[in-house]
């Protein structure tokens, strides 16, 4: 039996941005700390955007990792933290870009935010996703024209396999074209403006507003042996539809579970093979 929708959306409407201690931090990235623009507010003298060329064939979604003014951290508060990290999913590929921002100043220590959130996706990814999974990780960072680049740091860093861009602009940026392939070492900002795109179902689907906040009770919950140490257990909701979706894996298992009819499988069907992703999930009605 599904859940009840009523208790779901009223869920939905008192959700706040704390993140929830019985969640991992996959679970509270995902859950809370979703940004569902396309642009971030300036920082260091520094913004950007994401505007996706096309919103048919991609996933592409930024999430908020150093939540300056939220009561609870995603990592612990004493920790160096890189600012945003950008995940991008089409057919060929899964990208997680790690993104931050400085002024004139810090870029030696930019460095070190973006690779601590490097190792801890490496940990994550070990502990959590499936063994087939493939997730190439890179950074960047944006600066001012005038910002004097680490350029001996960033040598030593490549060298060992990592590739972290620095971007000079005069302050609003426009990455997609970064977040959407594979890095090279040697990258010149080249300003691409692209036209605003709504977002597609998986991204409206992932956004704060549409991420549940608790666990769901419900059949196919019920019969899990679930372990936050191991499992990434979350559902949304499609408002749309009036239906719910349950996303499940680990390191073994992968399932998107759905309340709903034959029409809400063939929608999920749909949306998972513009990604790639058709035959990676196991669809299972509730």
């Amino acid at each position: 039996m599904s859940a009840n929708k009523s208790t779901l959306l009223r869920a939905l409407k008192t959700k706040n941005k704390k993140l929830k201690p019985e969640f991992n931090f996959i679970e509270n990235t995902i859950v809370f700390s979703s940004i569902d623009t396309r642009g971030v507010p300036q920082e260091s003298h520094v913004c950007f955007r994401i505007d996706p060329k096309s919103n048919f064939s991609n996933f592409c979604k930024l999430y908020l990792i150093d939540r300056k003014f939220v009561d609870i951290p995603l990592i612990p508060g004493n920790e160096i933290k890189p600012d945003y990290l950008c995940v991008y999913k089409d057919k060929e590929k899964c990208v997680f870009t790690i993104i931050e921002l400085k002024g004139k100043g810090g870029q030696s220590h930019a460095l070190d935010q973006i690779l601590n959130l490097w190792d801890k996706i490496i940990s994550l990814k070990q502990q959590y996703f499936p063994n087939d999974s493939k997730i190439h990780i890179q950074g960047l960072y944006l600066v001012p024209k005038i910002a004097e680049l680490p350029l001996e740091k960033l040598k030593r860093i490549r060298s060992s396999g990592k590739i972290i861009v620095p971007l000079n602009y005069n302050c609003k940026f426009d990455i997609y074209d970064y977040v959407s392939r594979i890095l090279k070492g040697n990258e010149v900002y080249r300003h691409i403006p692209t036209k605003a795109m709504k977002p597609n179902y998986f991204e409206t689907l992932a956004n704060f507003e549409n991420s549940l906040p608790s666990r769901v009770t419900d059949d196919f919950e019920n019969d899990l042996d679930y372990d936050n140490s191991k499992d990434v257990l979350l559902s949304f909701y499609d408002k749309k539809y009036n239906e719910y979706v349950t996303l499940y894996f680990n390191k073994y298992t992968k399932i998107i579970a759905y309340s709903g009819n034959e029409s809400m499988y063939n929608k999920l069907k749909s949306e998972l093979g513009k990604i790639g992703l058709k035959s990676y999930f196991s669809l299972k009605k509730i």
